[in-house]
This record gives structure tokens, sequence and C-alpha cells, in this order.
């Protein structure tokens, strides 16, 4: 009941923050025909963005939650298929996987002959480990968020709520899912896969990267991160933070469905139908 009733109350100032007549002074207007006071919305917002918030982790960091959702799904690193591309275009050519077998001491398809899909499902299930740790990093922002904090998320933009959220949060969130994914991917299928791969390639990348193996030009990299840490980590953020604007984007889409519910719910009076039009 309490997320039915918190819910629609964030979709009723959502719509709310879209009157501009006097920016804060109309929406104080607004609000207090409703019998609400600035607290009282900004308690809401908190509430309601605390679910948001929630649903969002949990929907990151549940088995598969980053692999399956192509919203968020983590794509290799680019160098990963760059190299990978290389070296097939170099295996597909005879001549050019002799000369590359000559000077890297091992054939074009030996270097990278683990399944890509893989490497990318253990690379989404290390961001969805990290992903864990977000929530109680969100709890904190919302609980600090102030007055004048939830009035701004009110008459800002789509994104405003999410751009708060990110302001607020991004550099803890690095820092907490940083711990979690290295330990994944150090011990897990991300360095079985890949961490060999990098440390041979990166043997030999200097000596064929640019060079003409028999009319063909090896296009790999120098050099390729052993480490994907990094990236996974990178990436979980843009993930995270898009299932959060998804939430907020449902709800500003959509805001006179969760307003007749708040209508109905809690402000039944006669009065406070009234006010809304």
């Amino acid at each position: 009941m309490r997320k039915r009733i918190v819910l629609p109350l964030l979709g009723l100032v959502l719509m709310l923050g879209g009157v501009t007549l006097s920016g804060c002074d109309k929406l104080n207007e607004v609000v207090s025909q409703l019998g609400l006071s600035n607290e009282d919305v900004v308690n809401g917002l908190r509430t309601a963005l605390d679910s948001s918030a929630n649903t969002s982790s949990l929907a990151a960091s549940k088995l598969n939650g980053f692999l399956m959702n192509e919203l968020i799904k983590i794509a290799a690193p680019p160098e990963v298929v760059d190299l990978k591309s290389a070296l097939d275009n170099v295996a597909a050519n005879p001549l050019a996987d002799v000369a590359f077998m000559a000077v890297a001491k091992g054939r074009a398809n030996s270097f990278l002959s683990n399944s890509m899909d893989d490497l990318v499902a253990s690379i989404n299930h290390a961001a969805e480990k990290g992903s864990e740790q977000a929530y109680p990093i969100f709890k904190k922002a919302i609980t600090e968020m102030t007055i004048t904090d939830g009035l701004k998320i009110l008459q800002g933009g789509k994104t405003s709520a999410t751009d708060y959220l990110r302001e607020k949060t991004y550099k803890a969130l690095v820092a907490a899912f940083a711990g979690p994914i290295r330990g994944v991917v150090e011990s897990g299928e991300v360095s079985r896969l890949w961490k060999p791969v990098a440390e041979k390639y990166n043997k030999v990348g200097p000596l064929v990267s640019g060079k003409s193996l028999v009319g063909y030009t090896f296009t790999g990299p120098e050099h390729v991160n052993e480490d994907l840490s990094e990236y996974i980590t990178e990436k979980a953020m843009d993930g995270l933070f898009k299932l959060v604007a998804q939430e907020e984007a449902a709800i500003r889409e959509n805001p006179k469905k969760y307003a007749s519910g708040i209508i109905q719910k809690v402000f039944g009076s006669l009065e406070a139908k009234a006010a809304l039009k």
C-alpha cells in the first residue's frame, strides 16, 4: 500500500513541476491548495526515488540482469572486437597467416580461440555483481536530499532526478563497484578467457601491428588492456543509470496515471480534485 501511494505522489509532483507561472512560488501555491507543505512533497519524492532506485538496483544485480537486458547489456570492449576482427582476417588469408605465424610463433586463430559470447557473458555477470553495492549509496543520497534539491528536481528537465542521483553518487558507486568487479574478474571467467590472450598478444603486437603480411596489412593494435575491470565498472555505471532514467521517464511520460491514484487514495475531497484543474 505504501508503494502504491508514494509512486502516485511522485507522478503528481512531477506534473506540478511543469507549472511555471512564478517558479517555486507557483509550485508552492498549487501544493498549498492540496494541503501539502514543501516538506511533504520532498519527503514523498524521497520515498518514491528510493523505490525507483531500489527497483533499478535489483534489476541490475539479479542473475542475467545485464546480460539479458539489451538496454544495458555490455558489449565486448572495442579493442577486443578490433583484435578479433584483425585476427579473423589473417586466419582467412593462408599466406598472411603463415607470415603472421613466422613473427608471432602462433597462428592467428590460436590467439583468440575462446568464444566471444562466453567472454561477453562473464563481463556482464561481473557488472551484475558490482551492482549489488548500488542501493545503499542511492539511499544515502536520497536521504540527504534537501527541499532545494527536491524543488530543482521537480522544475528540472526530463532527467533531473536521474541527474541528481548521478551527481551525488557517481564517485561513491565507482569506488564501491570496483572491488567486487575486480574480484569477479580476477577469480572468474573474464580472467580465464581474456588475460592469457592479452598477455600472449602483447608480446607480439608491436611486431605485427601495421605490418604488411604478404600484401595484407595487419590492423590489430600494438597493445591491449590485460585488465578489463575498469571497462566493466564504467559500463556498469552507464547501465545502472539507464535503468534509473527509464524509471523516471515512465513516471514523467504518464503522470496523470499516478496523479489520479493519489486523488482517489489520499486527496479524496472535492476541493483537492478541484485544485488540480
